[in-house]
């Protein structure tokens, strides 16, 4: 034999024992390596369950969340429209009593010819004469408590003229 081919021998030789140990070691060192799998691919499993679950819950936490502003946009609509008509309601109430206040003024002295005739002489009658700075604290303090001046004329035993006066001299 030459000495080519018993290199080749060598060579060959060398493979194989390589060959041979790497499947030794291998058959010893498997059920290691299969355990360390098996636990990592459990771990793996259990760890997919858990992201799965986790998935479940935040999407019904979603829908939950979107129920919940659904129904607090509808109540706030509700509430709302509520205070507005309140608002329409206050602001109707007002007028009508502002107006039955003025018509009532008015019936009993606007539209009465003889009432204003009367009225002014006693305003000037009133104003030749000193009034009371006493009388006069005595309106403005009853116009401030919400008196209006029929009341005060009527509660005074003054003209309704010059309460009306009085009030409007304040005022400015």
């Amino acid at each position: 034999m030459t000495n080519s081919m018993m290199n080749y021998l060598v060579f060959f030789i060398g493979v194989m024992m390589v060959l041979l140990s790497y499947f030794v070691l291998r058959r010893h060192q498997s059920p290691f390596l299969t355990s360390e799998n098996q636990t990592l691919k459990e771990r793996e499993k259990k760890l997919a369950e858990y992201i799965d679950l986790a998935e479940e819950i935040i999407e019904e936490l979603n829908t939950v969340s979107e129920q919940i502003i659904q129904s607090i946009d509808a109540r706030t609509a509700e509430m709302s429209q509520m205070i507005e008509d309140i608002d329409n309601k206050i602001k109707k109430y007002k007028d009508e009593i502002h107006k039955n206040h003025y018509d009532a003024i008015g019936d009993k002295v606007l539209n009465c010819e003889d009432d204003k005739a009367l009225i002014q002489s006693e305003t000037a009658r009133d104003l030749k004469e000193e009034t009371n700075p006493f009388i006069n604290s005595e309106i403005l303090r009853l116009y401030d408590e919400g008196y209006n001046p029929a009341q005060i004329a009527r509660r005074l035993n003054k003209g309704i003229g010059e309460v009306q006066l009085i009030v409007n001299l304040h005022k400015k």
